[in-house]
C-alpha cells in the first residue's frame, strides 16, 4: 500500500513539474496526464509494473491517437495503461518525456 501512495505522490509531483511546460494551447491536459501517469507507474516496484502491464492486455503498438482527452475522461485506468505501454515502446524514454516538458511533443489538440 505504501508503494501505491508513493506512486500517487510521484503523479502529483509530475503535475507540478508540468506547470512550467510549454503548451501551444490554453491547456495541454493529455500531455500533462501522460507525464504524470508515466512518472506514477515508473515509481512502482518491478513486480507492480509487470502486474500493471499484464492487466492491460496491450501487446501491440499503441499509437498517439489512442491517447485522447476522451480516453482520459472516460477510462483513466486504460489511459494510464496505454500511456505506460506507449512510453515503453519509445527508444529513449527520458528524452521522450522531456519533449513534453519543452513543448516539442504535443498530444493535445486545440479545443473549440
Amino acid at each position: 500500500m505504501e508503494n501505491y501512495f508513493q506512486s500517487v505522490v510521484a503523479h502529483e509531483l509530475a503535475h507540478s513539474l508540468f506547470d512550467k511546460a510549454s503548451c501551444p494551447f490554453k491547456a495541454c491536459v493529455i500531455a500533462n496526464e501522460y507525464v504524470a501517469y508515466a512518472m506514477q507507474v515508473m515509481s512502482l516496484t518491478s513486480e507492480q509494473k509487470t502486474e500493471f502491464v499484464e492487466h492491460a492486455h496491450l501487446d501491440r503498438p499503441i499509437s498517439r491517437d489512442e491517447l485522447s482527452l476522451t480516453m482520459y475522461l472516460m477510462a483513466p485506468n486504460l489511459f494510464a495503461q496505454k500511456t505506460w505501454v506507449h512510453l515503453n515502446q519509445r527508444s529513449d524514454v527520458c528524452s521522450y518525456l522531456r519533449q513534453f516538458l519543452d513543448g516539442t511533443m504535443v498530444l493535445d489538440r486545440e479545443r473549440f
